[in-house]
């Protein structure tokens, strides 16, 4: 029996726009990541793609993501996904340089679909590539025959990163047909470990998306975000497991009195509007620096698409006028 974690879609600079210590988010993640593979004695830890959000990853973000495989004990295998292409070639990811590891201890694969044979059972890793569902089906019938030509009885977990037809995302939308993939039981696999997906589902017996283990984003669930703990011996009922993200991701349903500082409200993370709108002068103090956003949309616009994009009430837009004036004339600019 093979046990192990299954996650993916850390996107671990998601909110680099958004937050200054967004990397906190992504330490706490991986500290989760690694203290619970080794309380549940893992054989290893398989993140199926989307390690990053955007591929044009910082030193310090690639840091983050280093760090934690050199102190980890428990093996990693990790594919590409769609965000960490660089390019649509493959191979062409922010992953790249991570891929000369070769399994001395941890497995980082973002090129051509690949079979491994690793911790007691067969791997076969496919990162992200637009397939057709013919080819899918080619390469992936191929690898499972050629294994159990010589090991009939072996175990194989194909770690993908694709939509599969029928998936549903957490806001209840269904992906572009054209983009999907057709999972058939036929194909062979002992179970299939997705990732793309944001909302952990099942699409076969032995097929599930784990869904993201933290929110990425603003309007996706703060509940039920987690991993799931996967023994190859039940391959249909993997445990799934909750990670409370200290800093979750809120959203305003309507303005408050004051606007939280820093993009911060009550103590936890919340959307963080422009940051001409987030000062609100203290009764005592200096003054904090306020950071303009240069844009060739006059600040009214930017302020009421923002408010209305990510808040929705009607009666925001009266305030957010006569705020918007009254900044302006503060910092001398023109609307």
């Amino acid at each position: 029996m093979t046990r192990f974690l299954h996650t993916a879609d850390l996107h671990l600079n998601a909110q680099r726009r958004n937050f200054p210590h967004y990397l906190q988010r992504a330490e706490w993640l991986l500290r989760e990541l690694e203290d619970l593979a080794a309380e549940q004695k893992c054989d290893c830890i398989v993140v199926a793609g989307d390690v990053f959000d955007q591929p044009n990853a910082t030193i310090a973000e690639r840091q983050v993501l280093s760090d934690w495989l050199g102190r980890l004990q428990t093996p990693v295998l990790m594919i590409s996904g769609n965000h960490d292409a660089r390019s649509k070639t493959i191979g062409d990811t922010c992953l790249s340089y991570l891929s000369s590891l070769k399994l001395h201890l941890h497995l980082v694969h973002d090129g051509d679909p690949r079979t491994v044979n690793a911790f007691g059972c067969y791997w076969l890793l496919l990162p992200y590539h637009p397939w057709t569902d013919q080819e899918f089906r080619l390469i992936v019938r191929a690898m499972v025959e050629k294994i159990r030509h010589k090991h009939a009885d072996v175990p194989i977990v194909a770690v993908m990163h694709d939509a599969v037809r029928g998936a549903m995302t957490e806001r209840n939308i269904a992906v572009k047909k054209s983009d999907q993939i057709t999972l058939i039981p036929e194909l062979g696999p002992t179970y299939w470990a997705l990732g793309d997906i944001h909302a952990p589902q099942q699409m076969l017996p032995n097929a599930f998306y784990c869904g993201a283990p933290y929110q990425v984003d603003f309007g996706e669930l703060a509940e039920h975000k987690g991993v799931l703990l996967v023994d190859t011996d039940d391959p249909e009922h993997p445990v799934s497991v909750d990670l409370d993200c200290p800093y979750p991701l809120v959203t305003l349903d309507e303005a408050p009195n004051e606007w939280p500082a820093f993009g911060r409200y009550r103590g936890e993370w919340t959307q963080r509007l422009p940051s001409h709108i987030l000062y609100q002068p203290a009764a005592a103090g200096p003054r904090p620096e306020i950071e303009i956003q240069r844009s060739r949309v006059p600040l009214f616009f930017r302020l009421r698409e923002k408010l209305v994009e990510q808040h929705h009430p009607e009666d925001l837009l009266d305030p957010t006028v006569e705020m918007a004036h009254q900044l302006a004339q503060e910092l001398g600019l023109e609307i």
